[in-house]
């Protein structure tokens, strides 16, 4: 990009007379007068030998100069003289300096994260680093990636052969000169036992004026042998025989473990021989993590307490001939025969509400063994009681059809049936396991059961009391009702709900439940109260307050209250209540009749109040615009509006 550069001044006195140097300046360096030390120093005249003796003078000046292939650095300087009778004189030259260009370049090193796989081939990371060996930035324009003389494939990116990459910054990258760029990329490196894998990176890069620099480096991988391995897995359809004996599968399997493809070459069994060719396996190929196999059918017989072994070899090989075995045993023992049975329990779909009722269940018992047996016991256990004996009429058992000693024949069915009682809160069904026992004529024995779940309905007994706390009310008070459901089991009540329809002439004021019950209540309108509680348990009970607002003429106010259950009711004559609330009179109100003064020599009394429902009488009073009669309608108009603005701001405030 540029260099130092030392420029040369020489300032010659061509005049016939000495001359003084005034000033020396330059069109880039400006003012270099004081660095060349040349103000003030005289030049005799001339001599006719140019740059040489006192008639010169020269002044060197160093500049780094910077700039771009094809730029030009040019400069002039002016001197400036004078002579003894003050006249000056002055005189220029120039000087160009070229840049030229510089190609740009590069140097890349490679490094493999390891040095050699195991065949067929792994993952490798190779780090590459591009440093810039030239004399300007260059811009990276490309990083590729070759293995084993594959076409070159692009590493800025995921895609074919690169499984991972940090290199996607690299196009673009800008790298002054003396710096390096490295990045790591993924690639599986593959090959047979021996290879060496050479992987080449090259990088591209570009200077400002498009000139292009490319370097490359290589790294080896070796690929390493890696030994064959099978594994051998030899099953019996079955591991026990009854005596003598019989016919038995069995299935020997080989899977390659290995890395590469595997040939079978043989299989041979302990017992059996050599099964190879009745495999069809001689030359079967498996692919690594290939799995093939062979079923054989052989008699395997014998007394009772012996044991069949035998043990199958197999044999495969890799290209390299590399030997691979795997062994398998399988032993089957010969048994006695035990006698075996099959019960089966059922409720007929049966169930009963809480608390319980009695349930029929059938019981079979079928001999699948191959001798005859004996029924020798059979008992019945409630919810992982203690068994009882279903044979016997003794409580909890009330009927029975099941006996004991009773013989079975192969491939029979016992049949017999029992009544018991079957008890529950209907929060679960009973879980009831039956078992049997038999022997067979070497006195083994043989068990079973089965159990059955027999639902009990949950049933749950609830009623409602309501109480108001006045039997006697004025229109405008408050009356506060106490609603107290019970529940009398013998189950849990679920989605329990409340409805109080308040009648005409109460308006809802507000409800509450008792503290700890979390009792869920719609109360949008001020005339009906809907409550819901999500449980009640059997002996429980829940209260709940309702305040109304009175606002009736005289007379009496039924309040009727319901309550409900999702749990059946057995009796639903309890779950409705009602309480009656006489309003016995309108509003208390006090009026207060003040002496009316008049403009006359006789004082008049007031009018008394008249309490039969009549007109007032009173002595007319002499008064301007009115008389006493007009004066108490007035007042009593008065007291009505203000008592309707009561009972409005009442309502409003129980409806907000």
């Amino acid at each position: 990009p540029g260099a130092n550069v030392t420029f040369s001044f020489v300032i010659e006195n061509t005049a016939a007379e000495a001359v003084t140097i005034t000033s020396l300046t330059d069109t880039v360096f400006g003012d270099i007068t004081a660095e060349c030390d040349l103000v003030g120093d005289t030049l005799a005249p001339s001599d006719g030998q140019p740059g040489t003796g006192p008639d010169s003078a020269r002044c060197e000046v160093t500049r780094g100069l910077l700039g771009n292939a094809g730029d030009q650095h040019h400069n002039i300087a002016t001197v400036v003289v004078a002579d003894d009778d003050g006249n000056s004189a002055s005189a220029q030259d120039d000087a160009t300096v070229a840049f030229t260009d510089v190609l740009p370049a590069i140097s890349v090193d490679k490094d493999a994260s390891r040095g050699s796989v195991p065949e067929p081939g792994a993952t490798v990371d190779f780090t590459a680093t591009m440093t810039n060996t030239g004399v300007e930035p260059v811009t990276i324009t490309g990083v590729t990636d070759s293995i084993g003389g594959s076409a070159p494939f692009d590493v800025t990116s995921v895609s074919g052969p690169v499984l991972d990459t940090d290199c996607g910054a690299a196009v673009g990258t800008v790298v002054d000169p003396g710096q390096s760029y490295d990045c790591t990329f993924t690639v599986l490196v593959s090959g047979n036992a021996g290879a060496t894998v050479t992987d080449v990176v090259s990088f591209t890069a570009t200077d400002d004026e498009g000139n292009e620099a490319t370097d490359d480096d290589d790294e080896s991988v070796d690929v390493d042998d890696v030994l064959p391995s099978i594994v051998v897995t030899k099953d019996a359809s079955v591991s026990e025989v009854d005596e003598p004996g019989a016919d038995v599968e069995f299935t020997f399997s080989v899977t390659n473990t290995s890395v590469e493809d595997l040939t079978v070459t043989s299989v041979v069994d302990s017992v059996f021989g050599d099964i190879t060719d009745e495999c069809s396996l001689r030359g079967a190929v498996l692919a690594p993590g290939g799995t093939t196999d062979c079923t054989i059918t052989r008699f395997v017989g014998g007394n009772a307490g012996d044991v069949h072994e035998n043990t199958v070899v197999v044999t495969a090989t890799d290209d390299e001939q590399n030997p691979a075995t795997g062994t398998d045993d399988e032993d089957v023992d010969v048994l006695d025969v035990l006698p075996v049975i099959e019960v089966t329990k059922t409720d007929g779909e049966a169930s009963v509400d809480a608390p319980g009722g009695t349930v029929t269940y059938t019981v079979d018992v079928a001999n699948i063994g191959v001798e005859p047996v004996t029924l020798d016991s059979l008992t019945d256990t409630v919810d992982g009681g203690d068994p009882i004996d279903v044979s016997i009429v003794a409580e909890p058992i009330s009927a029975t059809t099941c006996e004991l000693g009773v013989q079975i024949a192969p491939g029979d069915t016992y049949s017999c049936t029992f009544d018991i009682e079957v008890l529950g809160d209907g929060s679960s069904d009973v879980f009831d396991v039956v078992s049997a026992t038999v022997s067979d004529d070497e006195e083994n024995p043989a068990e079973d059961s089965d159990d059955e779940q027999t639902p009990v309905d949950p049933v749950a007994d609830l009623g409602i009391t309501k109480t108001a706390d006045s039997q006697e009310v004025n229109s405008g008070d408050q009356v506060s009702y106490t609603l107290t459901v019970d529940n009398d089991g013998p189950s849990t009540a679920t989605e329990v709900t409340v409805t109080d329809e308040l009648p005409e002439g109460l308006a809802l004021v507000s409800v509450d439940g008792d503290e700890g019950e979390e009792w869920d209540c719609d109360a949008s309108t001020d005339e009906v109260v809907s409550c819901r509680l999500l449980a009640l348990a059997a002996g429980e009970s829940a209260t709940l307050t309702v305040v109304a607002a009175v606002d009736s003429d005289p007379g009496t106010i039924r309040n009727t209250v319901v309550v409900a259950s999702e749990t059946p009711d057995p009796d639903d004559t309890n779950n409705t209540d009602d309480e009656d609330v006489d309003v016995v009179a309108e509003p208390v109100q006090t009026t207060t009749t003040t002496p009316v003064t008049v403009e006359s020599e006789t004082a008049v009394p007031p009018a008394s109040p008249n309490t039969s429902g009549g007109s007032a009488s009173s002595t007319p009073l002499a008064f301007t615009g009115g008389s006493a009669l007009l004066l108490s309608l007035g007042g009593l108009v008065v007291l009505l509006v203000g008592a309707a603005l009561v009972v409005l701001q009442r309502r409003r405030s129980i409806a907000s």
